[in-house]
Order: structure tokens, then sequence, then C-alpha cells
């Protein structure tokens, strides 16, 4: 559960380009020219020595990431699916703050493709749709529930 909530975070961090969060960053960019992939994503040398770094396809842009915030402010889920989502979004400064590892889950399994075709429309949702399927079949409803009863029982 820990690990995909780490997932989450960083998923979350690239997708939304949080300080501190991000994992797409200089020195990743670097060794995708290291291995030569991906060379629209290499960073160029300007002028004046420094480097920049174009605007990768799986970042937000500012109208993007007010958009899936919104749509999970505004999200109506069921009691006791998930905590209350549209708490943890902050319109203002575009992120998502405090996930516990539950509403990580039910946004990774669930909700976050969803949310993400409400905003995009190419090969990141697909991939989103992938990583959900991956992360329902590694920890299927039936297996939590299972060891959570075993676990109830020990006490």
């Amino acid at each position: 559960m820990h690990i995909e909530k780490n997932i989450c975070d960083n998923l979350l961090g690239t997708l939304l380009n949080l300080d501190g969060k991000n994992k797409d960053n200089f020195k990743a960019r670097q060794d995708l020219q290291e291995m030569q992939i991906r060379p629209d994503l290499h960073p160029v040398l300007l002028e004046n020595g420094k480097y920049h770094l174009p605007i990768a396809p799986y970042n937000l842009s500012v109208g993007e990431k007010t958009f899936l915030l919104k749509v999970l402010k505004h999200l109506k889920v069921p009691d006791g699916y998930a905590s209350n989502i549209s708490r943890c979004a902050n319109l203002k400064k575009r992120k998502l703050f405090n996930l516990k590892s539950h509403d990580c889950r039910i946004l990774m399994q669930d909700l976050l493709p969803v949310a993400l075709r409400a905003v995009k429309d190419d090969n990141l949702v697909d991939f989103m749709c992938e990583l959900s399927a991956f992360f329902k079949q590694l920890w299927p409803r039936s297996w939590i529930s299972m060891n959570w009863i075993s676990y109830k029982a020990m006490w």
C-alpha cells in the first residue's frame, strides 16, 4: 500500500509540476540524452550557458491543472468509499495535499484515469489506465478484505 502511495505522490508531483515532488528534472533529462532516446525531451543549451528543459507531453498546462483539480474538487463518492478527496484539492495553489494511503489507492485505481480523460486525450490517459489495471490486479479487493478480517481476528 505504501508503494502505491509513493508512486501516486511522485506521479502527481510530475503531472502537476510540484516543487520537491517532481521527478522530471535536469538529471533525468541528461539520462535520456545519454541513452539516446526521446530527443524531443533532451535539455537544450542556451546562448547564455544555461539549459532549457522542453515541455514534456505528460506535464499539464496551468489550465489543465486547474480543470483536473476542479474535477477532483467537485467529485462525489459514496460514503466509506474514500475520504473527502475534495478537501485535498487546492485550486489556488494548483496542488493536492494531505493524501492518505487509501486516498492514493482510490486515485490510482479508479479516479485519476477518469479525471485525466477529462483533461487530456492522448497516450497519458492510456498509460494511466494500464497503471490502474496493474494496481487493481496486484491488490484485488477480496485479498485486502481477507487480510483485514484475519488481522482483526488476531486482536
